[in-house]
């Protein structure tokens, strides 16, 4: 995709105008999360969030391949949000035994 071209911008901007705010549901929940743990300090309160923020727009990302309504997809990003923790330690346990398994012997 070539940047310079009016397609591959709007294109960008598609994908932002729909991707931010399901970003930012995707933190809201690694924020209710953190305080629902007791952990209501900004620094705890902000790493959740990041964490939650990046596993948003994992999530987000591989639901984009999807043609799920925008608010199912909304919902799965906002619960992805919440289970960050978990999701992230599920997808590292994945990554690794797919590597070991494709890696050199």
């Amino acid at each position: 995709m070539n940047i310079k071209t009016p397609a591959a911008w709007q294109a960008i901007y598609d994908l932002v105008a729909v991707g931010l705010p399901l970003a930012l549901l995707a933190a809201l929940g690694g924020i209710v999360r953190s305080m629902q743990a007791g952990r209501c300090g900004f620094k705890a309160v902000a790493v959740a969030a990041v964490t939650s923020l990046f596993a948003g727009v994992i999530v987000h990302l591989i639901l984009a391949q999807t043609d799920w309504p925008l608010s199912i997809q909304g919902a799965i990003v906002g619960l992805s949000g919440y289970a960050s923790g978990e999701l992230l330690k599920i997808m590292a346990v994945r990554v690794c035994k797919w590597a070991e398994a494709v890696g050199p012997r």
